[in-house]
């Protein structure tokens, strides 16, 4: 959980799960030290030093015993021969929610944080019983070792004395979106404790006066757009925490591009990604779009598969069928959104294709609806009809990603089914040359668990790449390759072959690039200069978990990647040296 080495190096003390240990010969030996506190499931811990004296704090879970508050932040300043309790006057020691929002019916304590030489001054971050201050979720602060607390940590712009300074989530979407950080982390600058960083799912609050105020350091407004509100331009800066699965290109509006999310939904760029706006007005589903196509002779209209339920096909997202989700069309360059769901079930979209050569005014598209098949439309989305025949197995129709070639055959992969650990049913890549009204499998030999992303060489559609996942105790993950239309397939990268067991979500072909391929794997990018033939670790994206890539349009010496928790990164197609 932590430890601390005073100054003098003589002692050091380590806190773990299941107690604080003390040791005074260098870690040789270790006594454990817990006298006084109530329970020894430490969560955190941390301690500081001056001139006089050591002082050390831990957080235990907060309990109701005998009718009263017990647990919280303990402290010691006998070298933990004896802890007291730190839970001094101000801090929230309430039994029973005040409200529906609260998180718990008792307030509990996390993360600790504490500069050296200043052992009176702590923060701790924790969890609220009310929505609203003082029993709301904040940081806390004391300056005299825990006898009084103030919490300093006020976000949602209608608290009274909102004191941080916020990002485009609390104004597009809502405060609170990332949740608390007892799910990421909290640390104070061990030279000066008015310097802190605070960090949930989605945001980095840094303050640099001892928690009177803060901001927000994952986005800045675009500039000349007065105060900050609903609806601005952002700017990234470099430190984004969002899972995207697309990057899509304006055809008429050449500045124009727009990034599928989930958990924030969708923006849209009108100066080539230099600054975005969130764009999920109109849309039901608005937290996950996972795919988005526009139609080529169109100007302005785009039709977006979208859902409720995030992260498919990820292992913890691909156990059972979630709803609700369906197809989406914006007729204003994504600007606004309106769903057509005639027809379709009341599940995830996970994927979306539009024939061009339909006509104009009556598209046929097809939809990937997750745990229920494909679907199709013939009047631009207005009804939908199911085109399932030959698809899925009885126990999996999770439907996951649609390809359609020139010759107008459509390709559809089949996921895995999670049950527990074990994948019962496996799943398939599929083929029809009819519209989608009979299908084929093609990889049924391979037995594959967990397939996932394909490509289709457009210059022999009997050329075929195929991603797959290792579920536990089946290492089939990596890459496999057919030259005869799915006939035999060859495995060209496993497990062995990458670090570690892999988890492989796409495969990429440059489209002006012969015989440059990209695998994105959760263990990072991969890339192939040669037709898949040798591989090598993709430098320049400096994060690990990948998914799709996609090709400049204006520079075909760039792209543009998706990640899975790291925003889109744009650089060099082959990567850094």
């Amino acid at each position: 959980v932590g430890f601390y080495i005073p100054p003098d190096g003589k002692t050091i003390f380590a806190a773990t799960d299941k107690g604080v240990y003390r040791s005074d010969d260098g870690g040789v030996s270790w006594i454990k030290k817990t006298r006084g506190l109530p329970w020894l499931d430490i969560r955190s811990f941390c301690g500081a030093s001056d001139e006089r004296r050591t002082v050390l704090y831990c957080t235990v879970p907060s309990r109701e015993r005998k009718g009263g508050f017990q647990g919280g932040v303990f402290k010691s300043e006998d070298r933990g021969d004896t802890w007291v309790s730190a839970m001094g006057k101000g801090i929230n020691t309430r039994l029973g929610k005040v409200d529906r929002w609260g998180e718990g019916d008792i307030a509990q304590y996390y993360l600790l944080g504490i500069a050296e030489h200043v052992p009176d001054t702590v923060y701790v971050t924790n969890t609220g019983t009310g929505y609203w201050p003082p029993h709301h979720t904040t940081v806390y602060k004391t300056v005299d070792g825990g006898n009084s607390w103030k919490f300093c940590f006020n976000g949602d712009p209608r608290f009274g004395g909102q004191n941080v300074t916020l990002s485009w989530m609390a104004y597009d979407i809502n405060w609170g979106w990332g949740g608390s950080c007892m799910q990421s982390g909290f640390t104070v600058n061990r030279m000066n404790p008015d310097q802190a960083i605070y960090t949930n799912m989605c945001g980095c609050y840094i303050t640099t006066d001892g928690g009177t105020t803060w901001f927000d350091a994952s986005s800045r407004p675009a500039s000349g757009q007065g105060p900050r509100r609903k609806g601005l331009r952002w700017e990234s800066v470099g430190l984004e925490v969002s899972t995207t699965w697309d990057v899509v290109f304006d055809p008429f509006v050449k500045g124009n591009l727009y990034i599928c999310y989930t958990d924030f939904g969708f923006a849209r760029s009108e100066d080539r990604g230099i600054s975005w706006r969130y764009a999920a007005n109109g849309c039901p589903w608005p937290s996950n779009f996972y795919e988005l196509v526009p139609d080529p002779e169109k100007k302005g209209v785009f039709y977006a598969a979208c859902a409720s339920h995030h992260d498919i096909p990820h292992w913890t997202n691909i156990e059972r069928a979630p709803g609700p989700g369906g197809v989406c069309i914006s007729k204003d360059h994504c600007k606004t959104w309106k769903p057509l769901t005639k027809g379709l079930p009341n599940a995830p979209a996970r994927s979306i294709l539009l024939d061009p050569s339909s006509p104009v005014d009556s598209r046929t598209l097809w939809v990937a609806m997750w745990g229920h098949g494909v679907y199709k439309t013939t009047d631009g989305g207005r009804t939908w009809t199911k085109k399932s025949f030959g698809l899925g197995k009885e126990g999996n129709m999770h439907c996951w990603m649609l390809k359609r070639t020139e010759s107008g055959n459509i390709y559809c992969s089949v996921t895995g089914k999670r049950k527990g650990s074990r994948f019962p049913v496996s799943g398939d890549l599929y083929r029809s040359t009819d519209g989608g009204e009979t299908w084929t499998p093609l990889t049924s030999k391979l037995n594959l668990a967990w397939p996932t992303g394909f490509a289709v060489d457009p210059h022999n559609e009997n050329v075929i790449w195929l991603a797959a996942c290792s579920p536990p105790g089946r290492p089939e993950g990596g890459l496999y390759k057919t030259t005869d239309g799915g006939k035999t397939w060859d495995r060209i990268l496993k497990d062995s072959d990458l670090p570690g067991w892999i988890q492989a979500f796409y495969v990429t072909l440059g489209p002006r690039r012969p015989g440059v391929l990209y695998l994105s794997t959760m263990r990072g990018l991969w890339i192939s200069v040669d037709h898949g033939e040798t591989w090598k670790e993709f430098k320049g994206v400096p994060f690990a978990w990948i998914h799709r890539v996609r090709f400049d349009p204006a520079d075909e010496n760039m792209i543009w990647v998706n990640t899975f928790g790291a925003g889109v990164w744009y650089g060099p197609a082959l990567g850094l040296e």
